[in-house]
């Protein structure tokens, strides 16, 4: 493709060279649009958060690229300035995930922000992405959805975190890694019992898989869980109770000589105080019945 070809593409006619933010495939390669394989066709640079798997891409899609760079987590913030400079050199740049769609979780914002403060045109080419792909075939309904990217690994956050979010939308959508479902589906197990939540794995792919059940048989259903999930559970009704019932359920629950630890595992789920909080609480209550 000639060079004033590349100026035209999109519309943009200016020195600067444009950011195209590229969606790929999250599994199927049939995925790829047209308009995905011009943009890594064309682009002078393509940032890549895994070169080897965007390579791997390239082959399969049948397409020659120019130049590849490596852009990640890791390396973002200095990979910026310098891919920013060769864009403000004329260069076009493509910024492409290891799979599904730029910045959805994966690394992007730094470049993006600094485009913008440099007045260089930024450009989305979408396609897949494996939110909206899951929420596409998921049986929870609803018009509202939260996504949290990947799940808290602490318990007790994850547990705070669903207590504030999953009353307010209808659908609550997480991202999950193979070696922590098990964990994860445990956790939510306390808030959700035996609500069905929903599940996709690997979609796209020759083994993709979607499950809608409450989360411990789901747990049970995952012996050896491979690749990365989706995670969508639905509104939870606030069940929160008032200080005064809470202060009364404590008082009771001392009355019966439990320890801290026990009442805080019975309360915990019941209101969107802290743990610190509860338990602070538990030791009032416990120090007033004693005098």
């Amino acid at each position: 493709m000639r060079k004033d070809q590349k100026k035209k593409l999109e519309g943009i006619a200016s020195q600067v060279g444009t950011i195209y933010c590229v969606a790929v495939p999250i599994g199927n390669t049939l995925d790829a649009s047209a308009h995905t394989k011009n943009i890594l066709k064309m682009a002078d640079i393509i940032a890549a958060e895994d070169t080897r798997s965007f390579q791997q891409l390239a082959k399969e899609l049948q397409i020659q690229y120019q130049q590849v760079v490596s852009y990640h987590d890791h390396s973002e913030r200095d990979s910026s300035d310098a891919l920013i400079d060769a864009v403000l050199q004329g260069q076009n740049l493509a910024l492409v995930s290891e799979a599904g769609t730029p910045q959805i979780s994966d690394p992007g914002y730094h470049l993006i922000r600094k485009a913008y403060e440099n007045n260089i045109p930024v450009r989305p080419i979408p396609g897949p992405s494996s939110i909206t792909a899951a929420l596409s075939v998921c049986p929870i309904g609803g018009k509202t959805f939260y996504f949290g990217g990947f799940a808290p690994s602490n318990s007790n956050e994850f547990i705070s975190e669903l207590k504030k979010i999953a009353p307010l939308c209808d659908r609550i959508c997480y991202f999950e890694s193979p070696h922590r479902i098990h964990d994860h589906l445990d956790t939510t197990a306390e808030i959700y019992g035996e609500t069905k939540i929903f599940i996709a794995r690997e979609m796209t792919k020759n083994y993709q898989e979607y499950l809608f059940a409450p989360a411990l048989e789901l747990k049970k259903r995952l012996q050896s869980p491979k690749g990365e999930f989706v995670v969508i559970y639905p509104k939870l009704k606030d069940t929160e109770i008032t200080l005064d019932d809470l202060k009364k359920q404590i008082r009771g629950f001392v009355e019966e000589n439990l320890k801290p630890s026990d009442i805080l595992d019975k309360i915990r789920h019941t209101t969107r105080l802290g743990r610190r909080e509860l338990y602070d609480l538990i030791t009032e209550i416990k120090h007033g019945l004693k005098k």
